[in-house]
């Protein structure tokens, strides 16, 4: 019978370890996710200055609808869109660190 040889590799316990917040990235989940609820269901009247329809501001949440039926986990977003609902979110945020969020 071979003998196990067992060794401690000085990992340390996952329980222990504090995990770091990133704030940053939590206020543009956040900011991103007001987004996505609001401007599906804006009014006409709070949108008086874009040229989108009823049906195109309702579609990010027929499209999150359809994301979890179909069991996906891509949403197409119209940048402008973002931009229009909030710039500092579109600029700062998503253009600024693109390759981080």
């Amino acid at each position: 019978m071979a003998a196990v040889l067992t060794a401690d590799v000085g990992m340390p316990d996952t329980a222990a370890v504090a995990q770091e917040v990133d704030k940053g990235g939590a206020e543009v989940q956040k900011r991103f996710l007001s987004f996505l609820g609001a401007y599906g269901t804006m009014s006409a009247a709070d949108t008086s200055t874009r040229s989108t329809s009823d049906d195109a501001r309702a579609v990010y949440v027929e499209a999150l609808n359809q994301l979890k039926d179909e069991e996906r986990s891509t949403l197409a977003i119209n940048f402008a869109d973002v931009v229009d609902f909030d710039s500092v979110l579109a600029h700062e945020a998503i253009a600024a660190e693109d390759y981080r969020f």
